[in-house]
């Protein structure tokens, strides 16, 4: 026989045992089977006692003869992607990375490939996933995608063998027990360890750290494992967590209470299987660099990233990592920060950035582990409104554009009387005239060269704009004439946690304070939108030079 089984979503009011009796057809001896059931193929739910309003769960209905489906005793459970959706109306700015990233809780660059395929399972009427537009609805997958060890995404159905019920004189059917959480009817208490210390850190951390390696922390379900005297071996995920990750298993053994029969089960079953024994004095940061040197990563106090664009990123926080999500694949660079003030954490905007070149950041909330970004927290970024860098491609449009950032009236091409050697002169120049009246005169080409001495005599500033002089020479002759104080390749801390556990960047070019005016950064780069979002709400002006014309 086999189980069959359908999605529910939890009301008000409604508990486990009243849900089994209203939507199953089971009598009383077959209520302690389903009970076991429901907790095998609602892996996500660690509480059945804990359920909430909105909650999706897979009850166990009726038992239904066997299908070509699954072996004879075989549990079907039907995963049906025109029933586990939520309807949504698409609003203007949204994008379905950033809905999928609301709905899962999880960071936009979280979203694999894997959840993109699930929406377009349910949206057969969509074409094109980049093309939606407001008003239109949509449906969203409940179930996040995810590699759940119970869970098989490839599959319609998911297989689970239930245990065999013993005839009458069947002797009983010998087990090893691996925790102390066997009975699944029994309240089910995980063992003191460092995964449960004082907050959540380890398992938040953890977790965390390993998500931008396409890794996962399964804290919840049981592997059923055959041992060769034909004993089963019971695994309880809550009680040892598993780590999956860079093709790579490591098990987390709090206490060190796995016995001896079990690891051989476990050596048999996972040939790549490392278990990692970690006791309740064990320090975070010990269980992580455990972690990250078992997935063959090197785990350092900060670290400089150069990338492709040109700017350079300073990495400084409690853990920063770097590793390869495979042998062949890239590098990629992890900082982690636990942090207490919420508004300490970096702007997403650059997490986006720092992302797209392969660096994650992540911040976690001391007061609320479990506190991360949502992807409706700012509205700017790559997806939000397009902050246009102020480009200019020659010289004199540069020279015009960065003195009326610095508040210099300037006309070009303009009369200009002064003396000279007893003589009464007039130049067609270009003139500059600061807040407090002095004047300033832009020399291109040394059109002026051999009267600039005599107009400096008369209080008038000159500057040389030589042929093949660089953006950044121009602009710091212009602004060493004028007196203004400027940094060369500025750094730019995201948020301001005393300077030594955040992330930097480094941009090329000059960043300019003029007295009572907007900051002025001028660079040759075209920075990214995130980036310039992220500079604009500093109120720092960019200027972006192009080319020596």
């Amino acid at each position: 026989m086999d189980l069959l089984c359908g999605p529910y979503t939890v009301q008000k009011k409604d508990y486990v045992i009243d849900i089994l009796k209203r939507k199953g057809m089971l009598s009383k001896k077959d209520f302690p089977g389903f009970l076991i059931m429901l907790r095998q193929i609602n892996p996500h739910i660690s509480d059945l006692n804990r359920i909430y309003p909105g909650q999706q769960i897979i009850v166990p209905l009726k038992y239904v003869k066997s299908t070509a489906a699954g072996s004879p005793g075989s549990l079907i459970i039907p995963v049906l992607p025109d029933i586990l959706y939520c309807d949504y109306k698409v609003r203007a700015g949204d994008s379905v990375g950033r809905i999928l990233a609301n709905h899962y809780d999880i960071r936009l660059c979280e979203i694999k490939k894997r959840h993109l395929q699930a929406f377009k399972d349910i949206n057969p009427d969509i074409k094109d996933i980049n093309t939606i537009y407001p008003g239109q609805s949509i449906h969203v997958p409940i179930l996040k995608p995810s590699r759940d060890l119970l869970w098989e995404e490839a599959a319609q159905a998911v297989l689970i063998a239930p245990e065999k019920p013993k005839e009458r004189d069947e002797p009983a059917k010998k087990t090893s027990p691996v925790s102390e959480a066997q009975d699944p009817r029994k309240e089910e208490k995980n063992p003191l360890s460092i995964m449960d210390k004082g907050t959540k850190w380890s398992r938040v951390i953890l977790s965390e750290a390993v998500k931008p390696l396409g890794g996962d922390l399964i804290c919840s379900g049981r592997y059923y494992l055959p041992g060769r005297d034909g004993t089963e071996h019971t695994l309880d995920l809550a009680a040892f967590p598993l780590l999956e990750c860079c093709d790579r298993r490591i098990l987390l053994d709090p206490e060190k209470k796995l016995s001896g029969p079990i690891n051989d089960v476990l050596s048999e079953s996972w040939k790549d299987l490392k278990v990692m024994g970690v006791d309740k004095e064990t320090h975070t940061q010990s269980v992580l660099e455990g972690v990250i040197d078992a997935l063959g990563g090197s785990s350092v106090k900060g670290k400089s990233v150069g990338l492709s664009d040109g700017v350079s990123a300073r990495l400084r926080g409690d853990w920063v990592f770097s590793a390869r999500e495979t042998e062949s694949g890239p590098v990629i660079h992890v900082c982690v920060t636990v942090i207490k003030d919420p508004k300490k954490r970096t702007p997403q905007g650059l997490q986006r950035y720092l992302a797209a070149n392969g660096i994650y950041v992540i911040d976690v909330l001391a007061e609320k582990p479990d506190n991360r970004y949502t992807a409706s927290e700012e509205k700017t970024g790559a997806e939000g409104p397009l902050v246009v860098n102020n480009i200019v491609s020659d010289k004199r449009a540069l020279v015009a554009n960065l003195l009326e950032a610095l508040g210099v009236a300037y006309l070009p091409d303009t009369a200009l009387a002064f003396s000279h050697a007893g003589f009464d002169l007039e130049i067609t120049t270009n003139l500059g005239t600061c807040p407090d009246g002095t004047k300033l005169i832009v020399d291109f080409e040394s059109a002026h060269s051999g009267i600039a001495p005599a107009l400096g005599r008369q209080g008038i500033k000159c500057v040389l704009v030589e042929t093949k002089e660089t953006i950044l020479a121009i602009g710091r002759n212009i602004v060493e004439s004028l007196g203004i104080s400027f940094v060369e390749n500025p750094i730019f801390s995201a948020v301001d946690r005393g300077g030594l556990r955040t992330v930097a960047l480094t941009i090329p070019g000059i960043f300019i304070s003029p007295p009572g005016r907007r900051d002025v950064l001028l660079t040759p780069l075209c920075l990214d939108n995130d980036i310039s979002a992220f500079l604009e709400k500093k109120s720092i002006k960019i200027l972006k030079g192009t080319g020596t014309k």
